[in-house]
């Protein structure tokens, strides 16, 4: 499985506990993907697309990744998914941008 499939998997498999957050895996799965390659090997043909992020987007989703990797992890240590909601009280409550 490619990394992009991967994650679109992993956000499907979360979905209920990402609600309002990620709420089209394909969509997430593509923005991640993206910004991966973009931000790794800086090629330009890869903004065209429209789905780079920068600034307080880009914040948000590394804060969202993070939290799709502890509920993945969690998961694997059999903590039940009915406590993954205490997660999203690490998401930031306010993202300054300072462009």
């Amino acid at each position: 499985m490619f990394f992009r499939e991967k994650i679109e998997a992993l956000a499907q498999k979360h979905s209920e506990h990402l609600k309002g957050l990620v709420d089209d895996a394909a969509e997430f799965a593509d923005i991640v993907r993206d910004n991966r390659n973009y931000y790794t090997h800086h090629d330009p043909e890869i903004i065209k697309k429209g789905r780079i992020v920068s600034g307080s987007k880009l914040i948000r989703l590394n804060e969202k990744l993070r939290l799709l990797f502890q509920m993945c992890v969690l998961n694997e240590m059999g903590i039940p998914t009915e406590r993954f909601h205490r997660l999203r009280r690490q998401l930031a409550s306010a993202i300054i941008d300072l462009e």
